[in-house]
């Protein structure tokens, strides 16, 4: 079987697109968001399943650059970590970096490209130098031009610095799993032929959260903040080169992908930091180490910028930005849907992209910010129910197992959506499990309360035929903690109510 990352069974919706009214598209997927200590705040879809991180890696590779000998700050720094749009600054730069050190655009390996900036590819044209086009207008020419500049400091090979064995990579490699806590599930190449590691939403928002938050860190006070790393962890050795990259894209956002641009903006504007990857992955972190990673499953970038900022918010991690500029930061990041045009014949906006129902359930600050998380859809739930029911009878057949197993995580999906919070967990294996009950949240061990009984039983309870009270009594349920009573919201329908139904 071919490795996979997530699939739809285990994705989320996180983003839709609506046009004249209609929703046209639905862009589904998982996300994750930590706080600086790396809790999960929000988990949707299947975060902890491994993908490759695209360009949301490369400040990670530009901190192995650095640590080998790159010399870059600035705008050369910023560079490293970039996917530029190759504006005549961005290649003036990349020239730079490689002139410092006795190369030229010849020695880069990534492909060759048209410079993306209009602007500056008409300028090319207009000079009569011919085709515009070379692997210095490439998007990733900056990251490339770091790692001949790492490769020629340690004076190894600058002719297959891209080989996963090269010195220069066995570092990236290195920084990877420091900063992730994590061992890649794979290694790929990437779009520009660098290797590319698969990471978990998880690790990935890990990593650069803490890359944001350590070079961001006041290098006086960092050793007295126990917010920042301390001595013992593998990736504090590198605070000079996350304070230098971060210093330089702060400085100059411009640089890491273009005037105007997603990531850029939100750096410019909101001072968070943000790279997105191809394939519809974007990891954002705050100078404070709250970060969120999503992929959109589909590889549509669309929405992405649009729903880490709008987790990061329901985190509570934007405490600084209000919801004007939030919403304005959204807009310019998301493009509008077209159609046709309007009375100055202008292109006419006649839609627009909407977070998804998953993230928009999710509670703000201060409440329970897990968003419940439906695989089954509540016709298909209910009629499992109603199934059930009707061969619970005692001279009926028992039904089948995939209608067992879709009735018990739709009741318990309908119970976590009745009853929000994640106080009481209630286990009903082999089938499913889930967390409800508002009250103190559960985030690590063993939770204080546990409800976990059989299929049957479950059923039973949920549908009216035995009382919560009666099935705890004579042991068919186990209940341990002083809230795993859940009289109160059972049960969720009734026998007679279902069998109305039919």
């Amino acid at each position: 079987m071919t490795p996979s990352t997530f699939t739809s069974a285990g994705a989320v919706e996180l983003a839709a697109v609506v046009r004249s009214g209609f929703v046209e598209s639905r862009h589904i997927g998982s996300a994750v968001v930590l706080d600086p200590e790396g809790s999960p705040l929000i988990s949707l879809g299947a975060p902890e399943v491994p993908g490759f991180t695209r360009s949301s890696l490369k400040p990670l590779q530009a901190i192995a650059a650095m640590n080998l000998g790159a010399d870059v700050s600035g705008t050369w720094a910023a560079l490293a970590t970039a996917s530029h749009a190759c504006e005549a600054g961005h290649a003036e730069a990349v020239a730079g970096m490689l002139g410092s050190v006795g190369l030229s655009p010849d020695d880069l390996q990534c492909p060759s490209a048209h410079p993306a900036d209009g602007a500056f590819r008409r300028s090319l044209q207009e000079a009569g130098t011919g085709d515009p086009k070379s692997p210095l207008y490439f998007n990733c020419s900056g990251k490339h031009a770091a790692f001949l500049m790492a490769a020629t400091a340690i004076g190894a090979n600058t002719t297959n610095y891209l080989q996963p064995t090269h010195p220069v990579q066995a570092k990236v490699a290195e920084v990877v799993e420091a900063f992730a806590s994590e061992s890649p599930a794979a290694v790929g190449t990437d779009g520009c032929g660098a290797p590319v590691f698969a990471l978990s939403l998880v690790g990935l928002a890990r990593a650069i959260g803490r890359v944001v938050r350590l070079g961001s860190a006041d290098p006086a006070t960092a050793d007295a903040n126990p917010m920042t790393a301390s001595a013992a962890e593998p990736y504090a050795s590198y605070a000079s080169e996350a304070r230098t990259l971060m210093d330089a894209v702060f400085a100059e956002p411009w640089a890491i992908e273009g005037h105007g641009k997603p990531n850029t903006t939100v750096i410019d504007r909101l001072g968070v930091f943000a790279k997105g990857g191809a394939e519809g992955v974007i990891v954002m972190a705050t100078k404070s180490g709250y970060s969120v990673a999503l992929k959109c499953l589909d590889g549509s970038s669309r929405a992405t910028g649009l729903v880490a900022l709008t987790l990061l918010q329901k985190a509570g991690a934007l405490p600084d930005v209000d919801d004007e500029l939030l919403d304005e930061v959204s807009a310019a990041i998301t493009g509008p849907v077209t159609g046709g045009i309007d009375s100055e014949g202008r292109t006419a906006v006649v839609g627009r992209v909407i977070v998804g129902e998953d993230v928009a359930r999710i509670r703000q600050e201060g409440e329970s910010l897990m968003a419940i998380r439906r695989r089954i859809d509540p016709d298909e739930g209910r009629n499992a129910l109603e199934m059930w029911v009707a061969h619970s009878d005692a001279d009926a057949a028992p039904a089948d197992r995939p209608t067992l197993a879709t009735a018990v995580r739709f009741t318990l999906e309908e119970l976590a959506s009745r009853a929000e919070g994640n106080s009481v967990e209630v286990r009903v294996p082999p089938f499913g499990v889930t967390q409800c009950i508002p009250g103190p949240r559960h985030t690590r061990g063993t939770p204080p309360n546990v409800v976990e009984t059989s299929a049957q039983v479950w059923l039973e309870i949920v549908t009216g035929q035995t009382e919560f009270s009666a099935a705890l009594a004579e042991g068919s349920v186990d209940a341990s903690g002083t809230r795993a009573d859940i009289s109160d919201f059972v049960p969720l329908y009734t026998s007679a109510e279902l069998e109305g139904r039919r």
